[in-house]
């Protein structure tokens, strides 16, 4: 991946609008504000742009109204939301506090930027933290795990590693036109549950018992054979000495 260089000057200011939105020591008038993501870091919309797909390669929101949804949606689940570029959030507080140790920003290289036939692509390694405070998506937009999920009482917080790469240039080189975003949502489901074990891990260990049962149960058929073998040669072997007997 390339360095940043003045061409990169533009995208990273707009990240750092993007990540500002996440941050509560931005101040009450950046922090959770939608129309800073709207009007000033996704591009204009295009019928195709902007959209954001969640541990997909494809778009799940297209759109600045599915977006906007989208994150009106984080905010509500999670008031406390902090998502920035690092491997670990800072405190939970609105008073400033240190910096955190930023990840680096992944840069496409220029000549994959600067070909027509590809937008300019940023990869950032991130945190997600934030307490489950309300439920998920749920009707229209519903997705698991965490839509299945009831928030716990008292609720309960996640810190969740994931990946971000932002695509700039659909309509304007300095504003982003999709994302992609990668998370383990099922670790973060298992630390936001309220209690005992998500659906799936209930299925996923009822399956690999059911596998290790069939596994017994065919050692035992396979010794039984071989028991019912070495008895028939066994009585085999008796029988011919006692017609061998004078």
């Amino acid at each position: 991946m390339a360095q940043a260089n003045s061409d990169n000057a533009g995208v990273n200011a707009t990240l750092d609008k993007f990540f500002g939105v996440f941050t509560a020591n931005s101040g009450p008038a950046v922090y959770k504000n939608i129309d800073i993501l709207i009007n000033e870091v996704f591009c204009a919309d295009d019928g195709q742009h902007p959209w954001i797909g969640i541990a997909h390669h494809g778009p799940q929101f297209r759109g600045t109204a599915a977006i906007r949804a989208l994150y009106n949606q984080v905010f509500t689940s999670f008031p406390d939301i902090w998502w920035g570029p690092s491997t670990d959030a800072p405190p939970q507080t609105t008073a400033p506090v240190p910096p955190v140790p930023l990840a680096p920003r992944l840069y496409s290289n220029d000549a994959y930027a600067k070909d027509p036939s590809h937008h300019p692509t940023i990869g950032v390694q991130t945190t997600m933290a934030g307490t489950l405070q309300q439920p998920w998506f749920q009707g229209p937009g519903y997705s698991l795990p965490l839509s299945g999920l009831t928030p716990a009482v008292p609720p309960k917080r996640t810190n969740t590693p994931s990946f971000a790469v932002f695509a700039f240039g659909a309509q304007d080189p300095t504003r982003v036109s999709r994302i992609s975003f990668y998370m383990d949502r099922y670790n973060q489901a298992r630390e936001l549950q309220p209690i005992g074990p998500l659906p799936f891990d209930t299925d996923i260990r009822a399956l690999l018992q059911h596998l290790e049962d069939r596994a017994e149960t065919q050692r035992l058929i396979e010794l039984n054979r071989k028991t019912q073998s070495d008895l028939s040669r066994l009585v085999e072997t008796l029988e011919r000495h006692q017609r061998d007997r004078p």
